[in-house]
């Protein structure tokens, strides 16, 4: 009877520390979450979402219709949380421009992507390095030594060369079927590397295969970054890597830095060069810069050449095939962005 008894107080009493211990763990953890509203400004309002996902599953594929008809029930600025991660919409623009303007040293950081780490060496571009004095640095060195205006005109020469290279190759065909998207890509990627490094040294099969191999690794180098990936909304998942993007990135950057090295290596050894390309400038900046609190190193220049590569050979393709099919009687090819003060290339 006694050891009946003494069960059943040994069975309430487990029952009864249970409760107690989870009625504790919800009392701490509410004067906790408490704490840290009265501590952070409350964030603005915003649909529901499901636990661990957020708001995810309700995302329609049209971004742009789906934020205006939920600004309208929220207000110009709203939160969403997206996976694990707190996200802001400005939807007006006077927002949006005291926000990326007025403010942006405030605002200017934010998570990079799984993928875009990977893919500019730990972060160390102008895309992905986080807002600081290295950032202003790599700024200050590609704004005043690589796209001031006597740059870009000292390079004109080899923007007209290879245009009308390609005009004499195209007329010495008369007669014959050409495929001139090939010719366009081929002399898209030999403008683009002979400004930033001066080109390719390999000649014949060689050089096409690499042109093509790395125009095709460069565009599919830019889609992976704007792919989704679960890493980026849900970041404890990040170290599995479950769509193997990363992973993918990093065998694409493997490919890159061997052909950054070897051009690097090649400069490194040249006494003289033909004229003074991206390259040579961002070397010649190595050795000028504070090297002890704003480093410049040679993983920092490869960095800048692999974002300047992607998208030139991106913006060069929208910009040449616009124009080409806005004025097909005439020989005309604007090789700049609109918005630049690139000459254009006229051939005659």
């Amino acid at each position: 009877m006694r050891s009946d008894s003494c069960s059943w107080l040994d069975e309430y009493g487990i029952v009864a520390f249970t409760l107690s211990t989870i009625l504790l763990v919800i009392t701490l953890r509410k004067w906790k979450t408490k704490k840290h509203r009265n501590e952070v400004p409350p964030l603005p309002p915003g649909p529901r979402g499901l636990p661990l996902v957020g708001y995810l599953p309700f995302l329609e594929p049209d971004l742009n219709p789906h934020f205006s008809r939920l600004a309208k029930i929220y207000g110009p600025v709203f939160s969403l949380k997206l996976g694990t991660r707190h996200c802001i919409v400005l939807s007006s623009p006077s927002v949006a421009k005291e926000v990326l303007k007025d403010h942006d040293a405030t605002f200017g950081n934010h998570d990079a992507p799984a993928v875009g780490i990977a893919g500019s060496y730990g972060g160390k571009d102008l895309v992905w390095a986080p807002c600081g004095e290295h950032w202003r640095m790599l700024r200050k060195v590609c704004v005043t030594q690589l796209l001031s205006n006597k740059r870009l005109e000292s390079l004109y020469q080899i923007r007209q060369k290879e245009c009308r290279q390609m005009v004499n190759n195209i007329r010495t065909m008369i007669g014959i079927p050409i495929t001139i998207h090939d010719y366009i890509n081929a002399t898209l990627f030999d403008t683009v590397t002979g400004m930033l490094w001066g080109g390719l040294a390999h000649e014949g099969d060689e050089k096409k295969q690499i042109t093509s191999e790395f125009r095709k690794l460069s565009q599919r180098l830019i889609a992976l970054c704007g792919e989704p990936n679960i890493s980026d909304f849900i970041p404890f998942l990040a170290r599995f890597d479950l769509q193997r993007k990363e992973r993918e990135m990093k065998i694409l950057m493997s490919w890159f830095d061997r052909i950054f090295d070897e051009l690097i290596e090649q400069r490194l050894e040249m006494k003289t060069v033909a004229h003074v390309d991206f390259l040579q400038v961002l070397l010649q900046c190595r050795d000028q810069v504070d090297q002890k609190n704003t480093p410049l190193t040679t993983t920092h220049i490869k960095a800048l050449l692999m974002v300047r590569t992607s998208y030139y050979l991106l913006q060069y393709s929208i910009d040449v095939f616009y124009v080409i099919s806005k004025t097909a009687p005439f020989w005309f090819i604007r090789l700049h962005r609109p918005v630049s003060r690139w000459n254009s290339v006229y051939l005659d």
